[in-house]
C-alpha cells in the first residue's frame, strides 16, 4: 500500500501512517466515545508559553499533536484496551480523548516542542511578534 500525497516534505517535518490517519479521520466521523478532557495548565513566561497536560498511563505513540490557525489539538487515541474483568463504571480506557486550547495570537506553532514523560505532556510554544499564519497545520513531534 502507498501512500501519496502531493506535497513537500522537508526534512524532519511529521506525517501520520496511513492507518493512524484513517482512524483520526473515522473518530472525527463519529461522535464517539470520548473521555474526561486532559486537565492543563498554561503558563506564560518571557519568551515562551509553557503547557503542561495530564494524561496518565498513555503511550507516547499513541499521543496526537498539531497546530491549526492559533488552535492547539491534543488527541489521545486508546488502541488497545482489554477489559479483564467486568467493571461497574469504565472511565481508564476512552477510546480517544481530544483536548483544544485556543493560543494567544503571538504563539509561533514553528518551533513547539512536545515531551511526553511519566504521564505529564510538556509543551513550549515560543513567542513571535508577527501574527500566526491562517490554515497553516503543524504536526508536533513528542520527545
Amino acid at each position: 500500500m502507498t501512500h501519496a500525497k502531493e506535497c513537500s516534505v522537508y526534512p524532519g517535518e511529521y506525517t501520520l501512517l496511513p492507518e493512524t490517519e484513517a482512524l483520526m479521520n473515522e473518530l472525527k466521523v463519529s461522535s464517539g466515545n470520548f473521555g474526561v478532557l486532559p486537565l492543563i495548565n498554561m503558563e506564560e513566561l518571557d519568551d515562551c508559553f509553557k503547557i503542561e497536560v495530564i494524561i496518565p498511563g498513555a503511550k507516547r505513540e499513541d499521543l496526537f499533536i498539531h497546530i491549526k490557525d492559533n488552535t492547539l489539538s491534543i488527541v489521545v487515541l486508546h488502541k488497545h484496551s482489554e477489559l479483564k474483568k467486568k467493571l461497574q463504571i469504565h472511565e481508564f480506557d476512552a477510546k480517544c480523548t481530544e483536548r483544544h486550547i485556543l493560543l494567544p495570537l503571538n504563539a509561533d506553532s514553528e518551533f513547539t516542542s512536545a515531551e511526553y514523560k511519566h504521564g505529564i505532556l510538556r509543551l513550549h510554544v515560543p513567542k513571535n511578534q508577527h501574527p500566526f499564519q491562517s490554515g497553516v497545520v503543524k504536526q508536533i513531534v513528542i520527545y
